[in-house]
Parts: structure tokens; C-alpha cells; sequence
């Protein structure tokens, strides 16, 4: 994978010095940060230990507001087949900046706080824009699997975006 070997487009997280317009929307803040960039952020608590919970106090996964991006067709589309859950982690959030063509997706209970890939023309060709968020998600799903082994929710969204990164899904997609 891309973000694996470290030689793709990867950001650290933001520079929290510049300005910020803070719009809440429910149980999420969504961060404006200029330049077309806009980031949903989760604040609903939840423990990282799961193996104990039965039934679980709180879902594992949660959804992101489709609000932030209405206008973004890979979201809507996989928003709508429900491929866009999150782990249910506070901070844990997906970004798009529009000037960059980059999805981000921050999981900030990892030791790398965010992953992004950029879609469109790359240096290694032509990236889906539902291909890059795909694969922002896996990796997002990957880290609580790393810090919850015995999470069965991480493991069947993990097999589920895998499954739909290998048939292409959202190829027709703008």
C-alpha cells in the first residue's frame, strides 16, 4: 500500500497556528481552514479497550456528517453503500483540501496521527478520488485493529474496503 512504505503523498498533523473557523455540526466540529479545506472531527468519547464490552457501551464505528461534503461525489457515493464509518475514537476525522486533490483521515490514538493520499494526476498515475478515500479509511481501520486486536467490527470493515479497493469500486466516480 502507498502509505505503507512512506514514499507517497503523507501530511503530519495540521499547523494549528493558523486560523480556524470552528462550525458544530451535532456530536462533530468541523474545522474551515482556508484554502477550500475542510475536516470533521469527532468528539464523542469511547474506550480503545473493546475486548470487555459485551454488548458494546458504544459503537465501535461511527458515521461522519455528509454535510461537510455534499458537493465531494466520492463521499456521497460511498456514504450512501455506508463505507464511510470511522472508528468510533475522539479526534478521529476525515479531511479533504480541494487546492491538493487529498483525502486525510486522522486516527489520533495511533502513533502516526493522519495518513493522506492525493487522487487525480500523481507522480504514479492517475489516482479515483473514491480510491483515495478508500484507502484512507483502511488505514484508519488498520490502526484500531492495531490497538484493539480483537475488534471484530475493525477486522470486517478492513476485509469489506479491502474487497472494495481490489474491484475497483467508484472507478466511475468523479
Amino acid at each position: 500500500m502507498p502509505y505503507e512504505n512512506g514514499d507517497d503523498e503523507l501530511f503530519g498533523p495540521m499547523n494549528m497556528e493558523e486560523s480556524f473557523d470552528f462550525s458544530d455540526f451535532g456530536d462533530e466540529i468541523v474545522w474551515k481552514v482556508g484554502d477550500g479545506v475542510s475536516f470533521v472531527v469527532s468528539q464523542e468519547d469511547s474506550s480503545l479497550d473493546e475486548k470487555n464490552l459485551d454488548p458494546p457501551e458504544k459503537p465501535v464505528a461511527k458515521a461522519i456528517s455528509g454535510d461537510s461534503f455534499k458537493d465531494v461525489p466520492a463521499f456521497q457515493f460511498l456514504e450512501k453503500i455506508n463505507m464511510t464509518l470511522l472508528p468510533n475514537i475522539p479526534g478521529t476525522g476525515i479531511g479533504i483540501h480541494h487546492t491538493t486533490n487529498t483525502w486525510q483521515v486522522r486516527y489520533p490514538a495511533a502513533t502516526k496521527k493522519s495518513v493522506a493520499r492525493t487522487f487525480g494526476d500523481t507522480k504514479k498515475g492517475f489516482v479515483y478520488p473514491v480510491q483515495a478515500l478508500l484507502e484512507c479509511l483502511l488505514w484508519a481501520w488498520q490502526q484500531h485493529l492495531e490497538k484493539n486486536p480483537f475488534c471484530a467490527t475493525s477486522k470486517e470493515r478492513i476485509q469489506v474496503i479491502q474487497g472494495a479497493l481490489k474491484v475497483n469500486l467508484g472507478h466511475d466516480v468523479a
